[in-house]
């Protein structure tokens, strides 16, 4: 079965699905190992204005609350969210999963327990990682470098965060943890183990077997 959704004007919440023109980029780097991979063209400063903008048109009273949060919440972390954070975002996005690292190919787990990258390009990359430090230091405050490994990674900034263990549990039942490094003017953020993040610099840095390439 298939299905589409059209429409001639973009209007209301139709405005906040920003996807660009078909075909959307494919980069190289997404590895052959891979055993899912979506890349699509999407503006996220688009839809974030489209969303302002529809919160103003149902509420002025709620959009200006709002207004006021972003503004409150840019003070304490020091930085523009708007401009630095949003404002640096591209629209090339790629979402991908892959085993494990630890994971028995011959039984593989289920699709849910799988690592999960998700990859967005940057318009300014300096920005982001600048607004992603502020972010980091304002949430967490001074246990940021407990709960933040950094590594260097083939010339790029690798950074984990591992949540603590509830007190009395079993290190099995800690919540799940991400990672993320800023590479190649991209966004790379990997869900369950770092090798998704890890394995997205080495083909970054040195060519080699792409998904699209797959036969």
């Amino acid at each position: 079965m298939t299905a589409a959704l059209g429409w001639s004007e973009q209007r209301g919440l139709a405005k906040l699905l920003a996807y660009g023109p078909a075909p959307a980029r494919r980069p190289d780097w997404a590895a052959a190992k891979w055993f899912s991979v979506a890349s699509d063209s999407f503006d996220i400063r688009a839809a974030y204005a489209a969303l302002e903008e529809m919160v103003s048109n149902i509420s002025p009273e709620f959009s200006t609350a709002m207004q006021t949060e972003i503004k409150n919440a840019s003070t304490q972390a020091g930085i523009d969210l708007k401009r630095e954070l949003v404002g640096s975002l591209g629209s090339d996005l790629l979402v991908a999963q892959s085993l494990p690292p630890s994971a028995d190919p011959a039984k593989p787990p289920a699709v849910a327990q799988a690592d999960t990258l998700i990859a967005l390009s940057l318009e300014n990359p300096a920005a982001l990682t600048k607004s992603l430090e502020a972010i980091k230091r304002m949430i967490f405050e001074d246990a940021v470098d407990q709960l933040f490994t950094k590594r260097e990674y083939l010339g790029q900034t690798l950074f984990t965060f591992s949540p603590p263990v509830p007190a009395g549990a079993p290190p099995s039942a800690a919540p799940g943890g991400f990672s993320y490094a800023v590479a190649n003017r991209t966004l790379l953020l990997s869900f369950g183990s770092p090798a998704m993040v890890e394995t997205a610099v080495q083909n970054m840095a040195e060519k080699r077997d792409s998904f699209w390439a797959r036969r």
